[in-house]
């Protein structure tokens, strides 16, 4: 069970900020990611447009299965040491065994606005 008065609080400040919030709901696998646009009932839940889908849907918060809440942006740096006058197709080089998982990827993470 998720803490309900923890979900409508992330509900009310992306409504007030035009967030999104995120979660898994009954038997979807899937994490959905939502753009709450207002609560219905006694507060039994919201609805709002479902981002994937660009589709409007209400969400109880007793299906609620895992509560993620509103996320963090992040801006991720990728530092690649490279001697002489790298174009962008030789950082393209560089990058693509990175990305392919063959050599290990270092980075790091800033978040961008509140905590």
């Amino acid at each position: 069970m998720i803490d309900v008065s923890n979900a409508t609080l992330d509900v009310i400040e992306a409504i007030k900020k035009q967030n999104i919030v995120q979660f898994k709901y009954g038997s979807y696998d899937g994490i959905r990611t939502i753009k709450p646009e207002s609560f219905y009932g006694d507060f039994n839940g919201f609805q709002g447009t479902e981002i994937q889908i660009q589709e409007f849907r209400k969400f109880s918060f007793d299906k609620v299965t895992e509560w993620l809440g509103i996320p963090i942006t992040y801006k991720v740096f990728v530092e690649l040491e490279i001697v002489g006058y790298p174009t962008d197709d030789d950082v393209r080089d560089y990058l693509e065994p990175i990305a392919d998982g063959m050599d290990p990827l270092k980075y790091t993470l800033q978040p961008i606005g509140d905590l």
